[in-house]
C-alpha cells in the first residue's frame, strides 16, 4: 500500500460539497468558515440527488456552492499548500504506520493507494481510500513550525485505521454497528499512538472518544481492558458491542 499526499482541488471540493449538504446535521464540519446559512439551508435539499437530474433552482444552488468553495480555496491557499508539505516530513512515520496498523487490526490494506489531501473543513474525514485533513482548527498547524500538532497526528492515525477497515465484514451481528466501530477505532488509535510515542519519542496524547460518546468516558477503564485483551479488530469490536449492549447504551450513530 502506498500513501499519496497531495493538494487536490477536485477531491477537496467533493468533500466540501458533501459537508455543506449535511452541515445542519453536523455543524462542526464547517464551523468557522465564511458560509451563509441560507446557502447551507438550500444545500440540504441536494442530498441524494444527482447533478444530471437537478432542477434549474438546484443547479443554481450547486453553482453557488462552487463559487463559495472557490473563494475559500483562494482565501486559505497558504494553509492548503502548507499542510501537505508538513505531512511529507512524516514519511518515515507514515511508512511505519502502514505496517503497525495492520499488525494491530489483523486486516490487510484493502486499497493499493491511500490519498491524503487538505480540505476546507474542521478536523478530518475519510471515504473509501481518501482522507481529507481539515485546515482548521488552527492549532492543527502550529505557527513557525515545519510540523503538525500531536492532535493532527491522532486524527491521521484514526482515519488511516478507518481506511484499513473500510471493506471489512464483521463475523457477528452487532447491535450498535457504527457506535461500536467508532469506539473501537478510537481504542486502536490510542494503541498505535502509544507505540508511535515509544518508537519516535513523540508525545501524542490518548485520543478521547468522539463528542457524541463523551458520556461513555466513565467506562474508559473497561474499554482499555477490552482493548488490551483483544488480538484483532474483529475480536475488539464484538467485545465493545457486547459491552454497550450490557450497559443499555443509547445509540448515537444511527445505522
Amino acid at each position: 500500500m502506498k500513501i499519496v499526499i497531495k493538494k487536490d482541488k477536485k477531491l477537496a471540493f467533493e468533500r466540501f460539497y458533501n459537508n455543506i449538504k449535511f452541515q445542519n446535521q453536523y455543524p462542526s464540519q464547517l464551523q468557522g468558515f465564511e458560509i451563509d446559512q441560507s446557502l447551507i439551508d438550500k444545500a440540504q435539499f441536494l442530498i441524494n440527488k444527482d447533478l444530471e437530474g437537478f432542477s434549474e433552482r438546484e443547479r443554481q444552488t450547486y453553482q453557488e456552492i462552487q463559487k463559495v468553495f472557490d473563494s475559500l480555496w483562494d482565501k486559505y491557499n497558504k494553509e492548503l499548500s502548507e499542510l501537505p508539505k508538513r505531512l511529507r516530513n512524516y514519511k518515515k512515520i507514515l511508512d511505519w504506520l502502514e505496517n503497525t496498523i495492520t499488525e494491530l487490526t489483523m486486516v490487510k490494506w484493502p486499497h493499493e493507494q491511500v490519498f491524503i489531501f487538505p480540505g476546507i473543513r474542521n478536523w478530518a474525514a475519510t471515504r473509501d481510500n481518501k482522507i481529507c485533513v481539515g485546515i482548521k482548527p488552527q492549532f492543527l498547524l502550529p505557527q513557525n513550525s515545519k510540523l503538525v500538532s500531536n492532535e493532527l497526528m491522532n486524527l491521521l492515525i484514526h482515519e488511516l485505521i478507518h481506511v484499513n477497515l473500510s471493506k471489512i465484514k464483521i463475523e457477528a451481528k452487532l447491535s450498535y454497528k457504527r457506535d461500536s466501530a467508532e469506539i473501537t477505532t478510537t481504542l486502536l488509535t490510542r494503541k498505535v499512538a502509544r507505540l508511535d510515542n515509544k518508537k519516535f519519542s513523540a508525545q501524542i496524547p490518548d485520543q478521547k472518544l468522539a463528542k457524541p460518546f463523551e458520556k461513555l468516558e466513565i467506562y474508559n477503564n473497561e474499554f482499555e481492558s477490552l482493548s488490551n485483551n483483544s488480538n484483532s479488530y474483529q475480536q475488539l469490536i464484538i467485545s465493545i458491542d457486547s459491552f454497550l449492549k450490557n450497559i443499555k447504551h443509547q445509540e448515537c450513530y444511527k445505522t
